[in-house]
């Protein structure tokens, strides 16, 4: 076996015990990888022999793969073909568990799609692979189950810069060896996984680091080809219902915002206002009128004005024009049957609205100071 404490105590040392490490893990050799971290774990003890104990392959697995494919349908729906996954354990996370940077690629970084796993293998030897950064959208959709006691040990460390050095604490063994624990145990849940689930067509999944410890680069082919085209339905039916959901919860922190302003101006004197209450009336009006122009729609009066009946119209009438006029609305609401039925005809000249222009091109803005804060 190979002696760590010697090893690890050099620069040249640490990259050979690396690439040794990280050779095991590719060529899928997970027992010798295992039974040699085993024993160093045994060999010198610390609080990482204790959190890696007893932890199986099995318990170790990767969720969020149905939003995955979502993400890769909605990208295939802008015109690009997805060739590649990418999963990048972050060192850039302080959660409970290891955080996946996940990124999807196309064949402009490499040709993945005629590829072979040893073509893809031969550039993951030395840092800097030929897709490196070159993605062609990121996301954050795999989540890691199983790892918290580890993850929990290794951001606890407070030696993980050490430099190499004869003297360096002792932990460290077990600091180095607890970071390749968590790449292969991460390596082989990605392996059952692919197995059992499949994936929309067969693409490499990329498995590497981003400062999270040694250069690590593998990757694994997906004998299984899966028909995801209902569950990519089911997350795309879900997140639309989602995206309208803030979207309307939004719009309604906008109206809570008119009742605040209407009831506030209201509770002043009707035959004296002072100068504080003249221009929180002004500012109220301004920011009204602004943003009615920018929906389409017209009062002849402000909406502190109206009657009750009036008011309540107008703001069933201004959660309309969110959904109509706006480039945010119509995208979610196009055609949706949830959209809210026409006010009836108004009892007066007052409502009268005009003709709706091009939406504009934004999202519902946060609320800007209606109400006395507004002073």
């Amino acid at each position: 076996m190979i002696d760590l404490a010697e090893q690890l105590a050099s620069a040249e040392g640490q990259r050979g015990f690396a690439r040794h490490m990280a050779g095991l893990i590719r060529s899928m050799e997970f027992e010798s990888a295992a039974a040699l971290i085993k024993d160093g774990l045994a060999k010198h003890p610390s609080s990482f022999s204790f959190a890696c104990r007893n932890l199986p392959p099995e318990q170790v697995r990767i969720s969020g793969w149905d939003e995955l494919f979502a993400d890769i349908a909605k990208v295939e729906a802008r015109g690009k073909i997805c060739t590649a996954i990418g999963i990048n354990l972050s060192g850039h996370h302080e959660g409970d568990e290891p955080y996946f940077e996940v990124a999807l690629y196309d064949d402009s970084s490499f040709p993945f799609a005629t590829a072979t796993r040893d073509d893809i293998l031969a550039q993951c030897e030395d840092y800097g692979v030929p897709w490196q950064g070159r993605f062609i959208d990121g996301n954050t959709a795999l989540r890691c189950h199983g790892l918290a006691s580890v993850f929990a040990a290794l951001t606890g460390y407070e030696h993980h810069d050490a430099q190499p050095d004869p003297g360096m604490p002792a932990p460290f063994i077990g600091f180095k060896l607890a970071q390749w624990f968590v790449y292969l145990r991460v390596a082989q849940a990605l392996k059952q996984e692919l197995a059992s689930r499949g994936l929309p067509r067969r693409m490499p999944v990329l498995l590497g680091e981003h400062d999270f410890g040694d250069w690590f680069a593998t990757a694994y082919m997906s004998a299984r080809i899966a028909d995801t085209s209902a569950v990519v339905d089911q997350v795309a039916q879900r997140r639309l219902a989602e995206s309208r959901a803030r979207f309307d919860a939004t719009v309604e922190e906008q109206v809570d915002m008119y009742r605040s302003a209407r009831e506030t101006i209201n509770s002043f004197g009707r035959f004296f206002l002072s100068e504080m209450e003249k221009s929180h009336i002004d500012f109220c009006d301004t920011i009204q009128t602004n943003e009615l122009k920018r929906l389409g729609l017209q009062l002849d009066r402000p909406s502190w004005k109206l009657s009750d009946r009036e008011f309540e119209r107008f703001l069933d009438r201004y959660r309309q024009a969110w959904r109509e006029n706006t480039r945010a609305g119509r995208e979610l609401f196009a055609g949706a049957s949830v959209t809210p039925p026409p006010p009836p005809p108004p009892v007066s000249p007052t409502l009268a609205t005009a003709p709706l222009p091009l939406a504009a091109t934004m999202a519902p803005p946060r609320p800007r100071g209606f109400g006395r804060k507004g002073l």
